[in-house]
């Protein structure tokens, strides 16, 4: 039983106001990925839409949301529904920020992009030439690794984000300082030699960043990514700050009771999943990718292709970004789950996806981008847990959005999965 179906909490401040949207793909001045021809008018359909996107949340029990859409860099969807304090009563908007995870790790390559533009950094540089007192191991590191998931550093141990323990309420007064958590354990392969995703890596990157700039991780977030892109409503999330529209944060108890989350307090992951945004952020963020303005197309494109290990396999991410369907889909074949219709049929029309996803205590968020398309879906909750249900609505609303396209190929975006 859910407690959030008050008709006047379901939807909040729609840009959406019609049950049809049309629009124009030409709108858009920017340089896009590829050269697309102008396009004819499409016909989208948000109250189906907002069917969808309601359900998954209803289904996971997540009391406050927000998606939205942009097509040739045109917003054409931004909603909230539901509710960003239970407590208080207080309605989720579209510019209530949720915790987004992981998907703040494209917001810090984006740092190391601009910083190696400029030829500050350069990908083969090792930790060593910016952290000279490190343990020896983590020395030959490059940034090229750290920023792929290839620098053999570990992830979270079992348990350790459980019960009470220190990281999650210690603040740590510098990114460096917060490096004690790990830089001392062994590696759990060479560099260069597996993928292994690592989020303590991503907090070692910050710390190089800092050190090669001579700036703090937050002062380089604002001053090569918030501030060029215009993301007014995304920063740093500070536990003991006061955050302007900052929803509060919740999780299924034990007992099946919804509850506020555990206090977490994040500086030691500011880089790889401590960051607080907007939907409408987001599609400024996943824009300022797609037509250039943050980083050069060339540059752009090195980081969207998959990387490879030592060996020659490739792995599902690039630099930064996950690229292709691959992990999303073993996300539900490894948990026995079926894999949606729409992420199936986008993946087997071979539509090109860049992505990242995160998840945390008191939140998840998506972010797809479809470069062949010039189209971004992204979706948010206050809640913990059920991330695949956030995957599966917003994949069967890009599905369909893309297929509304004049020139989308056939896709596969309903019926019973096989």
């Amino acid at each position: 039983m859910t407690l959030f179906k008050r008709p006047d909490l379901f939807r909040a401040n729609s840009l959406a106001t019609v049950a049809l949207v049309t629009i124009a793909s030409a709108l858009s001045a920017c340089t896009t990925v590829t050269d697309r021809p102008a396009q004819a008018e499409t016909t989208l359909d948000l109250t189906e839409f907002e069917r969808i996107f309601a359900t998954a949340q209803t289904d996971a029990d997540a009391p406050g949301a927000s998606i939205a859409i942009s097509v040739d860099g045109v917003t054409v969807w931004s909603d909230a529904f539901g509710l960003a304090s239970v407590e208080l009563d207080v309605a989720a908007r579209p510019d209530t920020r949720f915790r987004i995870g992981s998907t703040s790790k494209p917001m810090t390559v984006t740092v190391l992009a601009r910083m190696v533009e400029r030829g500050e950094v350069a990908w083969d540089d090792t930790i060593g030439q910016y952290l000279p007192n490190l343990p020896e191991a983590l020395k030959t590191i490059t940034l090229a690794e750290l920023a792929s998931n290839r620098s053999g550093i570990r992830h979270y141990r079992d348990r350790e984000f459980r019960d009470g323990e220190r990281v999650w309420w210690q603040h740590f007064p510098s990114t460096e300082s917060s490096l004690s958590l790990f830089k001392d354990d062994p590696l759990v392969s060479t560099p260069g030699d597996t993928f292994h995703y690592s989020t303590y890596g991503w907090t070692l990157l910050a710390a190089v960043l800092e050190a090669a700039a001579g700036q703090d991780f937050p002062t380089l977030l604002h001053k090569d990514v918030f501030g060029p892109l215009r993301m007014t409503d995304t920063q740093i999330d500070h536990a003991f700050l006061f955050v302007p529209n900052r929803t509060q944060f919740y999780w299924r108890a034990p007992t099946g009771q919804l509850t506020n989350a555990p206090f977490t307090e994040n500086s030691y992951k500011w880089a790889g999943g401590g960051i607080v945004s907007t939907s409408d952020d987001l599609l400024r963020f996943a824009n300022g990718w797609l037509d250039g303005t943050i980083v050069p197309p060339d540059l752009r494109e090195v980081m969207w292709t998959n990387q490879t290990v030592r060996d020659g396999t490739e792995t599902v991410y690039g630099l930064g970004w996950f690229v292709g369907y691959d992990d999303v889909i073993s996300r539900f074949s490894d948990s026995g789950e079926t894999v949606p219709v729409g992420l199936r049929g986008l993946s087997d029309a071979g539509i090109h996806v860049i992505e990242h996803r995160g998840g945390q205590i008191g939140g998840s968020t998506v972010l797809w981008i479809f470069p062949d398309f010039d189209i971004v879906v992204t979706g948010s909750w206050n809640m913990t847990g059920e991330g695949r249900k956030l995957y599966a609505a917003t994949l069967q609303i890009a599905c369909q959005t893309i297929a509304a396209q004049a020139d989308a190929p056939e896709i596969r975006c309903s019926g019973h999965s096989e």
